[in-house]
């Protein structure tokens, strides 16, 4: 238990080194590129460093036992915070499907504008 429990901090650490190397790259790609792809895909990278901070910090919290505060332990924060991140995750996705329609919507009544005011 005490390796297994090694090797997944050790894909934490990993994994959020790679993220905040990518996250790095990512960004002088969008500054150099001014692509909107790739200034979308580093938009998205935030979200993955704060998956990553979320598993590291409930990983390290669940290591320090608290019987008086904690009587049954902490075995619980790590699905605790993957559900904290899935409503970020969730809110952010509905705040860009909103801003989407809204902005088809708007888009939409302007071309039907354009098309009265041309008849």
């Amino acid at each position: 238990m005490k390796q297994l429990a090694k090797s997944e901090r050790m894909a934490i650490h990993i994994s959020n080194v790679a993220n905040l190397l990518l996250f790095s790259a990512k960004v002088y790609a969008s500054i150099m590129s001014r692509s909107l792809a790739v200034i979308a895909s580093t938009l998205d990278s935030p979200l993955d460093l704060m998956s990553g901070f979320i598993l590291w910090f409930t990983a390290h919290a669940m290591r320090k036992p608290n019987r008086f505060h904690y009587p049954i332990g902490k075995k619980r924060m790590q699905p605790a915070g993957i559900i904290v991140f899935a409503s970020v995750m969730a809110t952010l996705g509905l705040q860009i499907l909103l801003e989407s329609a809204r902005e088809l919507v708007s888009k939409v009544l302007r071309e039907l504008l354009e098309l009265v005011c041309f008849l």
